[in-house]
């Protein structure tokens, strides 16, 4: 699901951050891709898991026509503080937790094996795909990572891909993570405090808590716990 509402505070208070380009702009360029997201939206328009591999199979087929080079990864085991809200989207599609187990492994074998025999690389993460794929783009591995969710950047992934679909005139939304912080005057760690306030996969946002308020109080009081403080104590004043 990503950061609540991170897209729309960039948007608004960081737009020099984000350029808009054409898939064929990244020719040349080694992308690395969260599969999960990629397969989900095909699953989400269409539940047939045949149909969905067709739409891996045509989504793949696009980036290779673009000299686009794609590194498939793979979630892992996902972290105990992740396990919630994996639960809850389980329960949300109907799944017991066993068949959430067997469905996500039958898929990603048949996704697996499609790739193996497109000739692509694949790439097994040890935890997160997204905190995985952030890893390799920041280490210089890939040019950058193509997902819908915003972690990317909270993982530390210094260019995030979002809207790199089939379409050959599709807009691609390209965010840079030390252009974000350098316009906010946030250091990586204080960007991470204020994605956990806006609210993320590991835990609950703050009620009543909005995004430009909560990037108001990181920028004053630069700590999640400081911030926490503050908030504390005008409660208590108010009392």
């Amino acid at each position: 699901m990503g950061i609540t509402k991170l897209a729309d505070l960039i948007r608004g208070d960081a737009p020099g951050s984000i350029t808009y380009k054409e898939i064929g702009d990244y020719t040349g360029k080694i992308i690395a891709l969260d599969t999960s997201i990629i397969v989900n939206q095909f699953r989400s328009a269409v539940p047939n898991l045949n149909l969905s591999l067709l739409g891996v199979f045509y989504r793949t087929l696009t980036f290779l026509e673009h000299d686009i080079k794609p590194v498939f990864v793979f979630d892992g085991d996902p972290p105990e503080q992740k396990r919630a809200v994996l639960e809850k989207r389980a329960q949300s599609a109907g799944w017991s937790s066993a068949q959430r187990s067997h469905t996500v492994s039958s898929k990603t074998r048949e996704v697996l094996r499609l790739l193996q025999l497109l000739g692509v690389p694949c790439v097994q993460a040890p935890g997160d795909a997204e905190a995985f794929c952030a890893q390799l783009v920041r280490s210089g591995a890939v040019d950058a990572v193509a997902s819908e969710d915003m972690d990317t950047l909270a993982f530390g992934g210094t260019v995030l891909l979002r809207q790199l679909n089939a379409k050959r005139v599709s807009e691609v939304t390209e965010y840079s993570l030390p252009k974000l912080l350098e316009i906010l005057q946030l250091t990586q760690k204080e960007f991470v405090d204020l994605c956990i306030l806006l609210g993320c996969d590991y835990c609950d946002k703050i009620a009543g808590l909005g995004p430009s308020r909560a990037l108001k109080l990181i920028q004053q009081h630069r700590t999640i716990e400081d911030v926490m403080l503050n908030i504390n104590r005008k409660e208590e004043e108010t009392e």
